[in-house]
């Protein structure tokens, strides 16, 4: 038994001091406000167990015209049912009809493909809690989609 405890007592030893690398640095926060974004591409994912589906956007210019960095990218994330259904009042389908500039059919299949060739005005806010209600650190903090305002260029959608 003793010699079960001394190598216990070295592993624990051993283990106090562990390094680990981070892959990517999360972006600065984009200012709360109006931007103009072009889609980039969408997912189906299922960030702790709920699924969702994931439409990032590269953020081009702020409404008035001013310039962010090139590159930028923000994320709007639109929840799903179980079975990937969705109702609706739902986010994405809000989203699609104010795209399409028309109301929604039951059963009706919204393809992201309608997000091409499209510049529209987007509200950024900054995400400062993590997905449980806690407060995150202000350096921790990252921007993301909260709705799509209007089509700016490229078709259908209110005209901005």
């Amino acid at each position: 038994m003793n010699g079960k405890l001394a190598h216990l007592r070295s592993v624990r030893a051993e283990n106090l001091d562990v390094a680990v690398t981070l892959i990517d640095a999360l972006p600065a926060p984009l200012p709360a406000a109006e931007y103009l974004a072009s889609f980039v591409r969408a997912q189906r994912c299922a960030p702790f167990r709920r699924p969702k589906l994931e439409l990032v956007f590269e953020i081009v210019s702020t409404v008035a015209g001013d310039p962010v960095p090139k590159g930028t990218h923000a994320s709007l994330w639109c929840p799903l049912g179980r079975n990937g259904t969705i109702r609706p009042s739902s986010k994405w389908a809000r989203t699609w009809s104010l795209i399409a500039c028309r109301s929604l059919r039951r059963g009706e299949r919204m393809s992201t493909g309608i997000l091409r060739g499209k510049l529209l005005r987007v509200a950024v806010r900054t995400v400062t809690t993590d997905h449980s209600g806690r407060d995150l650190p202000a350096p921790l903090g990252y921007s993301v989609i909260d709705r799509i305002v209007a089509v700016a260029v490229g078709g259908s959608g209110r005209p901005s």
